[in-house]
């Protein structure tokens, strides 16, 4: 039961996190780019590459610490859902250069930032 207890923790704080950095980037940068999901993503890849060899190294066994972080909070602050959905937002409003940068700026910075996020942690640890 606590495993449960945990995601459900950190689910809670991941999800008010991005609406945290949703409501933030939209009042502070008007844009047709959806700027704050992309740094949520880019920002919870980094830290999902962190805490994979931290928890997989220093926390192996702690089950409820992974439920927190990665699986509750990261997964709630990081929304692939809320990715797909501008990008066909964009895609029907007829912005088809934004949405394929969009697309192409998400995945690979994300993808980049999960990598630094491993050799950084591998550095530390």
């Amino acid at each position: 039961m606590e495993i449960y207890a945990s995601v459900a923790l950190g689910g809670a704080l991941g999800a008010l996190t991005r609406y945290a950095i949703t409501i933030f980037f939209q009042l502070h940068y008007s844009s047709t780019i959806p700027w704050g999901t992309i740094f949520a993503n880019v920002v919870g890849s980094f830290l999902m590459g962190v805490l994979f060899i931290i928890l997989q190294e220093k926390f192996a066994q702690n089950d409820v610490l992974k439920g927190l972080l990665a699986v509750g909070f990261l997964g709630a602050m990081t929304t692939f859902s809320s990715f797909s959905l501008e990008t066909l937002i964009m895609l029907q409003k007829g912005n088809f250069t934004y949405a394929f940068g969009y697309v192409i700026a998400s995945v690979g910075l994300c993808l980049m930032a999960a990598y630094i996020g491993l050799q950084v942690a591998r550095s530390w640890f």
